[in-house]
């Protein structure tokens, strides 16, 4: 969240671009299993499928990719075979308008495999996912062997290499999903179920439900072709359902994806068109969520009360958590009723506080980068202070100096870019404050929610998406050494708005993140819906055992 007034105590609030980053994690997500070829072939998990060995996979197809009905960027699919190997990528670039800045964003998804073989380790599958939110991209690629799954992570001049158990249960490989899904097509079914990994949630696997409605018409940019219409769930994305139309192979022609207010689309054209000039679409003002009354001296609140509902959809869990404690109201799960008192700040978890991720490298936050280390030792000096909230808030408030230039123009960059840029929103100064934490040895994690500012984007008295970190530290009463300490709490910290006030009860948090690699998207995919479509009431003279 940033403005060129981000140095005033009234600073400007815009969407956090996480949340922009999930959206367009969501649009790969629901169109991964109609991306490479969807021809029947190869001998599938569970089932022997009619053998086609004299068929080769050569698919080249592009997409013009539509935001709220204006074309906004383009993917590529390319599928090849050769030598029992069949190989996918897909590509997609996305601008959108924040303000007057326009973000990119791009992510590629590719895999490799053979046709043969009965697991992923049999198969040599490969897979990966790269994104591009700041100047540089985040890569993950994972090997998938017999005695677990090698994954590498790619961010900037830095390389992570680890091994991991493979995903439990039953699952099928990108080929084998895609042949299973085509091969019950052709069978007649009415409703087709596959369980597989997509690179860009790493390595849980998905189950992926279509049914289908009816055979129609439908319109690809002028031109009238025939097509199956499918109705798709996610088991990942409860309450997300995405109307998808394929030709007869099962190839996808068109998919809309309605994620809250804002409307994806994404449909079958020529190279030449899908790479036509875009036209970026305006997300932030539909995003602020407008409140009737102004919050007095927000920036300095103590305490607050907000009832939190949509329309349509299900609202997702809130955190109790920190300063803030959450519950469902009604009965049709479309209101939550959130409390913030800081002065009533609530334990935390045990579970949290043995939570290693919390201590942890990842390729958003690896504090072992020499660029942060450096900025730790500018902020702390030689002699660091004992106590863990003395030294949070010497490291929040030097964010706050550190991060000059403040603006819109990244996407969601890792901690090792912003160390050395300097610059960015809301997520860039609770990313990097993140690491700076844990290189001072305190157990760190980041927060997605809302705040309030005065005006922004020519609205006034708004709520706008924004990011800010907590910080796990003993509670009040227990001794500042975490060794001695029995109880913890997680002390929320804005780096961004005010170097002076290092928190205010107009944050509401809607989501935590450890910012593990493979864990900071999936996070936030339940929020997305929320985009466009929440409403917000400041509920007045609430006590505050109205939510526990």
């Amino acid at each position: 969240m940033h403005s060129e007034r981000c140095r005033s105590p009234r600073a400007g609030a815009s969407p956090a671009a996480q949340f922009l980053a999930a959206a367009f994690s969501v649009l790969l997500l629901v169109l991964a299993p109609a991306c490479a070829s969807d021809r029947p072939g190869a001998e599938d998990q569970g089932r022997k499928a009619p053998v086609q060995r004299d068929e080769s996979l050569n698919e080249d197809r592009w997409y013009v990719l539509q935001l709220q009905g204006r074309p906004s960027g383009h993917m590529h699919v390319l599928t090849r075979e050769a030598d029992g190997v069949v190989t996918s990528q897909t590509h997609m670039v996305m601008k959108i308008r924040r303000g007057g800045a326009v973000v990119e964003i791009e992510v590629n998804s590719d895999s490799s495999e053979k046709t043969t073989g009965a697991t992923a380790a049999e198969r040599e599958l490969r897979i990966s996912s790269s994104m591009r939110l700041g100047a540089q991209p985040v890569t993950t690629r994972y090997t998938f062997k017999a005695d677990g799954v090698e994954v590498q992570t790619i961010n900037g001049d830095q390389t992570t290499t680890e091994t991991v158990a493979n995903p439990e249960g039953d699952w099928l490989t990108p080929l084998q999903a895609e042949r299973e899904v085509a091969h019950r097509l052709k069978e007649g079914r009415t409703t087709i179920t596959v369980r597989t990994i997509d690179p860009s949630m790493a390595l849980r696997p998905l189950t992926y439900t279509r049914t289908i409605v009816d055979r129609t018409r439908i319109d690809l940019l002028g031109k009238q072709v025939s097509a199956v219409k499918w109705r798709s769930t996610i088991d990942a994305m409860p309450g997300l359902e995405t109307t998808e139309y394929v030709d007869d192979e099962g190839r996808m022609l068109r998919t809309e994806v309605q994620l809250g207010g804002m409307t994806f689309d994404v449909i079958a054209a020529d190279k030449q068109l899908a790479l036509a000039k875009v036209s970026p679409q305006e997300i932030m003002a539909s995003t602020l969520v407008e409140v009737p009354e102004p919050i007095p001296q927000a920036r300095t609140a103590k305490s607050g009360t907000y009832r939190l509902s949509i329309p349509r959809g299900t609202m997702p869990d809130l955190p109790t958590t920190g300063v803030q404690a959450s519950e469902p109201v009604g009965s049709d799960g479309r209101a939550v009723l959130v409390h913030v008192d800081l002065d009533q700040p609530r334990d935390a978890p045990r579970a949290d506080v043995d939570n290693a991720a919390f201590r942890g490298t990842s390729s958003m936050v690896n504090f072992e980068d020499p660029a942060i280390k450096a900025m730790a030792r500018e902020a702390l000096g030689d002699s660091p202070p004992r106590d863990p909230r003395e030294r949070a808030e010497r490291l929040r408030r030097f964010v706050y100096r550190a991060l000059e230039n403040k603006n819109l123009d990244v996407g969601f960059a890792s901690a090792s870019e912003v160390a050395r840029t300097k610059s960015g929103d809301c997520s860039e100064h609770a990313v990097i404050l993140c690491a700076l934490l844990r290189t001072a040895d305190v157990p760190a994690r980041v927060v997605s929610g809302l705040v309030y500012v005065d005006g922004f984007a020519n609205k006034q008295q708004i709520f706008g998406y924004h990011m800010w970190a907590q910080a796990l530290v003993p509670a009040r009463g227990e001794p500042t050494d975490p060794a001695r300490a029995r109880r913890f709490v997680w002390l929320d910290l804005d780096p961004a708005i005010d170097e002076h006030e290092s928190f205010d009860a107009t944050h509401i948090a809607l989501s935590t993140s450890s910012l593990a690699d493979g864990e900071t998207i999936n996070s936030m995919v339940s929020l997305v819906p929320l985009l466009g479509q929440l409403k917000i009431e400041v509920v007045k003279d609430a006590p505050a055992e109205k939510a526990k």
